[in-house]
């Protein structure tokens, strides 16, 4: 069908510039198109808007790195469903990207959306929806209609293992065949449709809808930003102050007193020796009010097998509780970290920034706060494999951890701002008994930190911009041993939680739910 236009005599129109995707099966999502690209595609649509075209209009792409070359020019089409009768209200019914010598075709679209507006029975689902739901054919990801939407969303809000999918047009005249099973385990959580005629089964998966999904994650002291930010502006040491340990007198004197340990009082940021004046005790007098005696240290003093181990050692004295007071804290206070060894000492202003910098002790990596990394967003697939796992007699099958990242571009936090990361597919396995199934639950917790993976250079493809493993290592392989990295391994798993452990995760993290799938193991098939 040819394209109405209509000529534009009312310039007074609601057009907002938009960039343009295409649909990447291959990594899971929409790809944003080079600039030039994007542009050349947005201009059209621009033109047609003016023109208040009604109909299809066609795209032959020629510009930006790849479509410009000779080879590619012209070769790929774009053709756009539109109605632009109303220039203020300018609707995209329909795109596609199609491959003149292949035929293949694949979805496009802009962003924001031009949506035909909805009846307002569908438009009220819309506005409620936390999550919107799309399955997978050949061609990439398609959304389901808002009403199976909506029934799909409410029965995943309860948590129920499976929905019965009897909404929407089609749906509705299909009962009893199609039913969805969902995969809690999965981030974000993942399910399969099913077709109880022909067996065949499709994935689904969730696109949380922004500003609608409640966070489960606790903010610091469960403040609000802005109240954060009001009380970081009175005491600068507000947020971190919990996690330190000021120096009293008695232990400043033991080791100032001593040859050995005196190379303690110096402070391992600046390196810069400390001074008896920078005591929290001599800096006011009453902070020693908040002194607690540590009997065990009493008991053990004048061990000599231990008394030059900082390792070994305790501190006499807590004065935990006169940090809390921004009258007794200062820049220069003697300070040490809670959970850390004796001798691990700083100035207050300087651990403040270390710790803003890097949320662990800079001498020995214990955590102080969540850790989090700068791996790409992403998702994670955590399903049962038919592969087992070499050396488990006690596991049948293995858990695969499939790990899927869209194309993107990269931030101030990776090695190229503003240049193109590639998307990739990665997968891990695991023995399917409760010790793998622990360190997939582990595994799970890192990568919502994300801590998994980073953007930097692939040694196997000896390419940049690429995701890559970081340092917490996971196995690729069910066979192989560990230059394979596969199993067996016999001290695998013991490191594999050092390496969390020095990123603040440990089982302690574990949920209930965790726990029962590591007791009972992934749930019966749904029928």
């Amino acid at each position: 069908m040819a394209a109405e236009t209509t000529d534009n005599d009312d310039n007074n129109t609601a057009y907002t510039p938009g960039v343009w995707l295409w649909d990447d099966p291959d990594h899971g999502g929409y790809t944003k198109f080079d600039d030039p690209t994007s542009n050349q595609i947005e201009d059209k649509l621009k033109d047609a808007i003016d023109k208040k075209t009604k109909g299809s209009i066609e795209v032959k792409l020629s510009a930006g790195p790849w479509f410009g070359l000779p080879k590619n020019k012209e070769i790929y089409v774009c053709v756009i469903i539109v109605d632009c009768t109303d220039p203020k209200r300018p609707v995209i019914q329909q795109a596609r990207q199609t491959n003149t010598n292949s035929g293949y075709k694949r979805p496009i679209k802009r962003d924001p959306p031009l949506d035909p507006p909805l009846a307002k029975e569908l438009q009220d689902i819309l506005d409620t929806l936390q999550g919107k739901w799309e399955w997978k054919d050949d061609y990439g990801w398609k959304e389901y209609d808002l009403q199976t939407m909506s029934q799909i969303e409410n029965s995943f809000q309860k948590k129920e293992k499976k929905v019965e999918l009897s909404a929407g047009n089609f749906f509705s005249k299909q009962s009893g065949i199609y039913f969805i099973e969902f995969n809690y385990l999965s981030l974000p959580a993942s399910a399969q449709q099913h077709n109880r005629k022909s067996h065949y089964g499709r994935w689904v998966r969730r696109i949380p809808v922004k500003g609608m999904e409640q966070s489960t994650e606790k903010k610091p002291g469960g403040m609000t930003e802005k109240q954060k930010e009001f009380f970081l502006k009175q005491d600068k040491h507000f947020i971190r102050k919990k996690h330190y340990a000021p120096l009293s007198i008695e232990d400043f004197n033991d080791q100032n007193n001593d040859e050995t340990l005196k190379q303690n009082l110096k402070c391992s940021v600046c390196q810069e020796e400390f001074e008896e004046k920078d005591l929290i005790e001599k800096q006011n007098e009453k902070a020693s009010e908040k002194k607690v005696k540590n009997e065990a240290a009493f008991k053990n003093d004048g061990n000599n097998d231990d008394e030059k181990n900082n390792s070994k050692r305790e501190h006499k004295y807590d004065l935990s509780k006169a940090a809390l007071n921004p009258k007794y804290l200062k820049d220069e206070t003697i300070v040490g970290l809670k959970q850390c060894a004796y001798g691990h000492y700083f100035h207050a202003n300087c651990i403040l920034q270390a710790l803003d910098a890097n949320c662990v002790c800079p001498l020995c990596k214990m955590p102080y706060d969540v850790i989090t990394g700068y791996q790409p967003e992403g998702r994670l697939y955590v399903t049962k494999a038919r592969a087992r796992c070499q050396g488990f007699n006690d596991a049948k099958d293995s858990i695969k951890m499939l790990f899927e990242f869209p194309g993107g571009i990269q931030n101030d936090h990776h090695p190229n701002p503003g240049k193109i990361y590639f998307g990739d597919l990665r997968e891990a396995f695991l023995p399917n008994n409760k010790e793998g199934r622990e360190a997939a639950m582990l595994t799970r917790i890192a990568f919502k930190r994300k801590l998994i993976f980073q953007i930097g250079t692939s040694l196997t493809l000896q390419q940049d911009n690429r995701i890559v493993f970081g340092s917490i290592h996971l196995k690729t392989s069910t066979t192989g041993g560990r230059e394979k990295h596969g199993f067996p391994d016999d001290d695998y798993f013991t490191r594999f939680k050092d390496e969390l452990k020095q990123k603040g995760i440990t089982t302690a993290l574990l949920t209930k739910e965790d726990h029962r799938f590591i007791d009972d193991g992934f749930p019966a098939a749904a029928q």
